[in-house]
């Protein structure tokens, strides 16, 4: 932002999460511009370059899924993605710093280089690999269907699921495999998905009888099954998926660093190790890591699962595009506090229970959209 005037238009555009109402807030100095505010003019080297020069990596993520990213009782961002990337960190030399993102925007924050990676449980898709790189995969997982309601029948493929309000985070493999597999063949009405900016919103709705099912990975299914209430697992492993570290496009020399550094990692046992603390896996229960990427598959549905036609679980290959190359990416920045100094959420103000506030920041738009 260059100007007081800029910054109150901002505000007033995002009236709903109560910053116009700090506009009268004495106006705090802008943020000295970082790298990755300076590789979003185009102005930056190479990610990797920049990373080592900095003596950084800025990982973004979405600490909404645990077990593979969450707040632990001192407000830390911790699981097993995040302690992932701490060991790949150390191997590299550099500081890991976490940018807490929406799902959803966690590609166009890499689009314009607001962060360096993407590590969130984020499923490896042809759609993603168009506009996206990836390191080697570091975990395959599956998914898993859950219900609060007792008497709901055992789901064992994607029809069954056709007739029910389904739940899922928005922007995940699991939104685009409901539009691809039920919504655009017309078995399922478009009015039967919500989609949810946190997956731990959908579980509430859920408890609530709002939808129906909840559609997510098994790991976090199995820790909302064991800790919420009325909530169990009706159904896991329609699909396959494969999880990696996403990074801008063509950013070569850091992908080859952060393969070279999963390696050492598993050859050490390093991540098995953290599978086994943070998934609560044993070792023979580890989903063995593909050397190869897997053929194109659908996932299985009631024909095949009777015909036996499919012989293993598929990998989910959705065809709903992700934001394709030339398209403007839509982004933000932290700039300051309004009030209520937390330092970005790191060392969050107290409040005693029932107590209303509001809560003003200062941002700025660092995408290539126009608002």
């Amino acid at each position: 932002m260059q100007n007081i005037t800029h910054d109150l238009r901002l505000l007033l555009l995002l009236g709903a999460l109560f910053l116009a109402t700090a506009c009268g807030a004495h106006a705090q100095p802008a943020s000295t511009p970082t790298a990755s505010d300076a590789a979003a003019t185009g102005d930056s080297p190479a990610v990797w370059q920049r990373v080592q020069e900095s003596g950084q990596l800025v990982v973004g993520t979405s600490v909404d899924y645990p077990p593979f990213e969450y707040y632990n009782q001192n407000f830390t961002v911790d699981g097993f993605d995040i302690a992932l990337m701490r060991e790949i960190g150390k191997e590299l030399g550099v500081t890991v710093l976490f940018k807490d993102i929406a799902f959803e925007g966690l590609v166009a924050a890499l689009a314009v280089n607001q962060i360096d990676v993407a590590i969130a449980a984020m499923s490896v898709t042809p759609e993603r690999e168009a506009v996206l790189d990836f390191s080697n995969i570091y975990y395959v997982s599956e998914d898993a269907v859950l219900a609060a309601n007792r008497s709901m029948p055992a789901i064992r493929s994607y029809n069954d699921l056709a007739d029910f309000t389904i739940g899922v985070q928005k922007g995940s493999v699991y939104e685009e495999l409901l539009k691809e597999e039920l919504i655009e063949p017309g078995l399922m009405r478009p009015t039967n998905l919500f989609t949810y900016s946190s997956i731990e919103r959908a579980v509430a709705d859920l408890q609530q009888g709002l939808v129906a099912l909840v559609l997510l990975d098994l790991g976090p299914a199995q820790r909302f099954a064991a800790t919420a209430t009325n909530v169990e697992l009706v159904g896991q492993g329609l699909t396959r998926e494969r999880y990696a570290i996403a990074m801008p496009k063509d950013a070569g020399q850091l992908r080859t660093a952060i393969n070279d550094a999963l390696d050492r990692l598993r050859e050490r046992g390093t991540v098995n190790g953290l599978v086994q603390r943070y998934l609560n896996l044993e070792q023979n229960e580890i989903q063995p890591i593909p050397t190869t990427v897997p053929p194109t598959a659908v996932p299985i549905t009631a024909a095949t699962a009777t015909t036996g036609a499919a012989t293993d679980v598929p990998v989910s290959t959705p065809t709903t595009a992700q934001p394709q190359p030339g398209q403007c990416a839509d982004a933000m920045a932290y700039v300051a506090d309004l009030n209520y100094d937390d330092q970005n959420m790191t060392q969050p103000p107290i409040f005693t229970p029932g107590q209303t506030f509001r809560k003003g920041w200062r941002i700025r738009n660092s995408g290539s959209c126009t608002w």
